[in-house]
């Protein structure tokens, strides 16, 4: 098996017993660096703020494992490297950080024996559900107040965002801090009050509809 990358020589000589006469000859040949694959497996369902879990192979064309070497995996334009195991095997977890389609790249920048190789696949991340709660309501002289907190689905606050805030059939919106809380005071007509918590959508978030909730204060 060839083992040496780049220009060989072979030496054969032949000593003779005394019926042949002693000989020597030389050949030159060079051995090229092997190609190699990555092969990316399908991504399974997922949503924006989720874990996805990517899995491939890396091996040489001839189906030998590439093991203990780097492969570089770009998602959407952030790199990472990950490592092969024994089998030519890696396994990358991460966090899908956009909805919509996602553009997966994996590369091999080469060595001393294998080529360079890239290729990508795309997946595609839906939109994670949310829900507003309602944390604390009070009414105090002619003004009603509500705190909340507005979050995803996997338990992250949705921060600096507009909540619909919709009081005895008027609509008004409160923004979220950096944790994904708000508080909404609004003056009212009496001492009933009946109010819906909401949230339009946008890119990354399916909308909202919270439950009609109806207070009477004392």
């Amino acid at each position: 098996t060839a083992k040496t990358i780049g220009d060989n020589e072979v030496t054969v000589t032949y000593e003779g017993p005394n019926k042949y006469p002693p000989s020597t000859a030389t050949t030159a040949f060079t051995v090229n660096k092997a190609d190699c694959i990555i092969t990316i497996d399908s991504v399974t369902s997922v949503k924006y703020g989720e874990n996805v879990t990517i899995v491939g192979t890396f091996t040489s064309t001839t189906g030998k494992a590439i093991a203990n070497s780097k492969v570089r995996i770009d998602i959407n334009g952030k790199a990472t490297y990950v490592k092969t195991d024994k089998n030519g095997v890696f396994v990358l977890t991460t966090t899908a950080t956009k909805a919509g389609e996602n553009i997966l790249k994996a590369s091999y920048g080469g060595s001393a024996y294998y080529n360079s190789y890239k290729t990508n696949i795309t997946f595609n991340a839906e939109k994670q559900d949310i829900i507003i709660t309602a944390d604390e309501t009070s009414y105090n002289d002619g003004t009603f107040t509500i705190k909340g907190t507005f979050k995803n689905a996997v338990g992250q606050a949705v921060k600096n965002t507009n909540v619909r805030v919709s009081i005895n059939g008027k609509t008004y919106y409160a923004k979220t801090d950096a944790n994904g809380t708000f508080t909404f005071t609004q003056d009212i007509t009496g001492n009933k009050v009946t109010y819906t918590l909401g949230y339009g959508g946008s890119a990354t978030y399916n909308a909202y509809t919270g439950t009609k909730t109806t207070l009477t204060f004392a």
